[in-house]
């Protein structure tokens, strides 16, 4: 883990930074990246589920899904951009074009769909360049700008269905009082 840890800050330290962070909410962002594990095929239907919901309130929704098993042989044939074991390095750092492109797009927001916050996913997140990143509660979660707490109900549908409560709750109109 220190390894995984030195490169991802090393790499952090080389990443251009947003010139300012923007206020986002789910009501006005316009692109999303989705971030899930794909391992189980459960999960995968959950992800891929939100994401068809995300695109019919209009939004632009890329994804990126990781395996931590053998990556399936015809990936070219899934809705959604992947990578596997072997595309990690000794170290637990991506090391795909595929990866890198995701990390590059500036998202409105970042969506880690991964409760389990496995190195993999946090690793990406913190290179992302979106200008808002959700995810879960970490220790060491300091990449994100919203983190939802699903210690007592870790499943992919609580924590979706908690953070889109928090995330509505940004979306109120404020509209400037004149004296």
């Amino acid at each position: 883990m220190a390894a995984h840890r030195y490169f991802l800050e090393k790499r952090l330290r080389t990443r251009p930074k947003l010139s300012a962070r923007k206020p986002v909410n789910l009501d006005t962002c316009q692109s999303i990246g989705l971030l899930f594990d794909a391992t189980e095929p459960a999960t995968r239907e959950t992800a891929l589920r939100y994401a068809q919901k995300l695109k019919e309130r209009g939004k632009k929704v890329q994804m990126m899904g990781f395996y931590l098993a053998d990556q399936p042989e015809d990936s070219s044939s899934l809705p959604f951009l992947s990578f596997g074991k072997k595309q990690l390095n000794w170290a637990l750092c991506p090391n795909s074009p595929d990866v890198e492109a995701f990390m590059d797009q500036k998202f409105d927001m970042l969506i880690n769909l991964d409760t389990e916050a496995k190195v993999v996913a946090t690793y990406i997140a913190a290179l992302s360049l979106a200008s808002f990143k959700v995810g879960p509660e970490l220790d060491r979660g300091w990449y994100f700008d919203l983190m939802i707490d699903v210690s007592r109900r870790p499943s992919l549908a609580h924590f979706i269905e908690q953070m889109e409560s928090v995330l509505k709750k940004t979306n109120a109109k404020h509209v400037p009082i004149e004296v």
